[in-house]
């Protein structure tokens, strides 16, 4: 079956490293949730979803995305993480759930209708039994169904310049 989906090779490589990497605790719900000792305390502990941790390796301050959700929290963050984690899809169709929509709900234990439809005419539905992935889980899923793309920089240009005679 063809991917839906596809991400930067670059940076897909480094996402999946530190979804593995134990680095990050794992919340739900939201891009990172600060978990506190006792209601004294000042310093949480973050727990990222998946999403917080492709933030996260772009630069994002922990801090800035304490109870933001998707995609349009994370529009507002960065312009580093890949558009196609929010779409369009490979196919543009945009009535398919999008990548990161997919990821939150298998990060969160929710089930993703994704109206493509199989062999037999029904709609492929994943994580129908509301498991809730852990991030080794997450990244697995990602190198199953996202098709992972050379992306070439451009080539840095001069501009023509016009000078007063």
């Amino acid at each position: 079956m063809k991917k839906l989906y596809e991400l930067p090779r670059e940076f897909a490589e480094k996402w999946l490293a530190a979804l593995r990497s134990g680095e990050y605790q794992q919340g739900r719900g939201t891009l990172v949730h600060m978990r506190y000792k006792d209601n004294t305390a000042t310093v949480g502990t973050p727990e990222y979803c998946c999403l917080g941790v492709a933030c996260r390796i772009e630069g994002i301050d922990p801090e800035a995305m304490v109870d933001r959700g998707f995609p349009e929290d994370i529009m507002a963050l960065t312009v580093k993480v890949p558009t196609s984690i929010f779409g369009p899809h490979i196919d543009n169709d945009t009535s398919i759930p999008s990548l990161g929509g997919v990821l939150g709900a298998l990060n969160d234990g929710n089930e993703i209708n994704t109206k493509v439809k199989d062999e037999e005419g029904i709609d492929i539905i994943i994580n129908p039994e509301e498991k809730k992935y852990s991030f080794e889980e997450i990244a697995d899923w990602i190198e199953a169904n996202v098709e992972l793309i050379e992306v070439e920089e451009p080539e840095p240009t001069i501009p023509d310049l016009e000078y007063p005679q």
